[in-house]
């Protein structure tokens, strides 16, 4: 994080009360609040953790960062996408790297150099199967979209302005669950309602938020150590999910699930938080996270804000609806927000000719840089184009606050003990969720 540089505000507090009334900031101020919102969640957690002593967190959103942390590297596709997951980068880099204060680690400004290739980590393989770790600042090819109009600003213009500042899919919901809940599979998935009719062998209940569905079919199975663990199946486009519950205590233990569901869960830690408010916002759900917090005013703000204030329409809109950056999507990913467009790179060098010892030529040769698959576990093309994180297939446990290891009979009896809940008294319900 930026240290070195301040911002000044002018700020009216009342003193009787000891708050502050309203701030009058300028552009450095207001674009640095703006940019939050371009920030993938696992950079705000990093943030938040780096902070001397950590002051808060994010709810279940710390355990799933507190996950990828401690998972092996092993499960992962490539040692990159652990990397991937607990260092993000922002999709409005650009932008962000013309703040007065930034507030990332640095890393996202770093390009690495292949064969005609870009890597935006260290150590990605490129396709000779060396290591990409030669870093070098290539061309960028500026478009309509950088917000640079001349005018000072970044998201807002800088040129004699002020501003007032005052102090749907079900896996959205899960995702937004996951900031505010502590049981987030019972919230989400149960609604948080657990009936267990005895004369009931099987219940269905459907539900959609804007295209979302989940369907429930319960099935009266005592698991055991000694069983074994079937990989949860997709049903067409859904995942299953294997929710293993307490009859008597009328809760969630943890959940049996494949490399599908882990994939989706991390990459949470991915996804903008402004996307996270947009689609919260609007997808008419039980649980409306901008609701009541500040950053849902911030968010609201950038709605409702002058577009002549703004240094362009595009920019507008990245702010409201932030994209990943590349290689950072893969094919099965129900959240619905896309990466944002590949940007023209290029890297030019300059050759001589020599003629009897002296230079006699002088010429330059522009190569065009293809951005490489982060994920991509060796030197040759991947066959598994627009995967996730982990590897495949794979069966993990996750706790209802969001913990995730991989499955095994000791990780399930050291759950069930803390829990106190004796394996006679648990049933298994399958879970399928997706979008229609």
């Amino acid at each position: 994080m930026d240290t070195a540089k301040t911002v000044s505000v002018r700020a009216v507090i009342d003193e009787a009360n000891n708050r502050v009334l309203f701030v009058e900031a300028g552009h450095d101020f207001v674009d640095i609040l703006f940019s939050f919102l371009t920030m993938p969640m696992g950079e705000i957690i990093r943030v938040l953790q780096s902070r001397k002593p950590p002051k808060m967190g994010i709810g279940c959103m710390d355990n799933i960062y507190r996950s990828v942390k401690n998972l092996d590297l092993k499960h992962f596709r490539s040692e990159t996408c652990k990397t991937m997951l607990l260092q993000p980068r922002n999709g409005a880099f650009v932008h962000c790297s013309r703040l007065k204060l930034k507030l990332d680690s640095g890393e996202s400004s770093k390009r690495f150099e292949g064969y005609k290739l870009l890597s935006y980590y260290r150590n990605v393989t490129c396709l000779c199967g060396l290591r990409m770790d030669c870093e070098f600042s290539p061309g960028v090819k500026k478009d309509s979209d950088s917000g640079d109009c001349g005018c000072g600003g970044v998201f807002v213009k800088g040129l004699m302005t002020s501003f007032v500042v005052s102090d749907q899919l079900e896996v959205l919901n899960m995702l937004g669950f996951s900031l505010v809940s502590k049981t987030v599979l019972a919230h989400t998935l149960l609604q948080l309602k657990i009936t267990n009719p005895p004369e009931a062998c099987t219940r269905r209940a459907d539900y959609s938020d804007q295209g979302g569905s989940i369907n429930h079919r319960r099935q009266h199975q005592e698991p055991h150590l000694q069983q074994k663990h079937e990989l949860p199946q997709r049903d067409g486009t859904n995942i299953c999910v294997a929710l293993v519950i307490s009859k008597s205590k009328q809760m969630v233990c943890y959940a049996e699930v494949g490399e599908d569901f882990v994939n989706m869960l991390f990459s949470f830690l991915t996804v903008p938080l402004g996307h996270i408010l947009k689609e919260m916002g609007s997808s008419g759900g039980t649980v409306s996270l901008s609701e009541g917090l500040c950053i849902g005013y911030l968010h609201k703000s950038v709605q409702d804000i002058d577009p002549d204030t703004m240094t362009s329409n595009v920019v507008k809109d990245k702010l409201l609806s932030p994209g990943l950056p590349i290689g950072f999507g893969y094919e099965k990913q129900l959240l619905g927000v896309e990466e944002v467009e590949q940007k023209y790179h290029y890297r030019r060098r300059r050759y001589c000719c020599y003629g009897k010892g002296k230079p006699t030529n002088e010429s330059t040769q522009t190569t065009v840089l293809t951005i490489r698959d982060p994920k991509s576990p060796n030197g040759k093309e991947d066959p598994v184009q627009g995967g996730g994180f982990l590897k495949g297939p794979a069966m993990f446990t996750i706790t209802d606050n969001l913990n995730i290891t991989p499955i095994s009979p000791v990780s399930t009896l050291s759950i069930m003990k803390k829990l106190n809940v004796h394996f006679e008294d648990v049933e298994k319900l399958r879970v399928y969720i997706g979008k229609k």
